[in-house]
């Protein structure tokens, strides 16, 4: 179809270069022509706004990969965040409960003071003293049970505590 408009064109133009004095064949020639280059305008035009359109879309595109990539750092960075504000509560929590026990311990240190200061006698003294380490120190009211048997171990020989042993023992050396 394109090769017969063209060839009517073309037959066209002939026949206007033929008869230059025919007006009606010369103003049909020359709207053939100007229709024909608004044609190839519009086709022109029309590519590269298809082009355009095709890199729009590309760059749309792209910019949509970036943004998921952006919000998946943004996830991963609250959830740091949030991580960071648990550790931090849990952080000042501990804080807190530190400076409460520290605060408890200066005042037991106070009163330990006062009662030491108060007490007369060196036993007094140390009983007040020894019953502010148990309460500072050992927590625990089970203090356990010291097992004086020694288990025989004849790799090692315990050193018996007679004369005769303790002799033997300096001889040895």
């Amino acid at each position: 179809m394109s090769q017969d408009l063209d060839q009517k064109a073309y037959y066209l133009y002939k026949l206007a270069k033929e008869n230059p004095h025919d007006e009606n064949l010369q103003l049909a020639a020359n709207l053939v022509k100007s229709t024909r280059r608004s044609r190839g305008s519009l086709q022109s035009w029309n590519q590269r706004y298809r082009e355009d359109i095709n890199d729009l879309d590309a760059l749309v595109q792209s910019k949509e990969e970036a943004n998921m990539e952006l919000q998946q750092e943004l996830m991963v960075m609250n959830q740091e965040l949030e991580l960071l504000a648990q550790e931090k509560i849990r952080l000042v929590a501990q804080r807190k409960k530190a400076i409460a026990e520290l605060k408890k311990i200066d005042d037991e240190v106070t009163v330990a003071v006062a009662q030491v200061k108060s007490k007369k006698t060196w036993f007094g003294k140390f009983s007040v003293l020894w019953s502010f380490m148990n309460t500072l120190f050992l927590d625990d009211e089970d203090m356990g049970e010291v097992d004086y048997s020694l288990q025989p171990d004849p790799d090692q020989p315990q050193l018996g505590s007679s004369i005769a042993d303790v002799q033997k023992s300096l001889l040895d050396k």
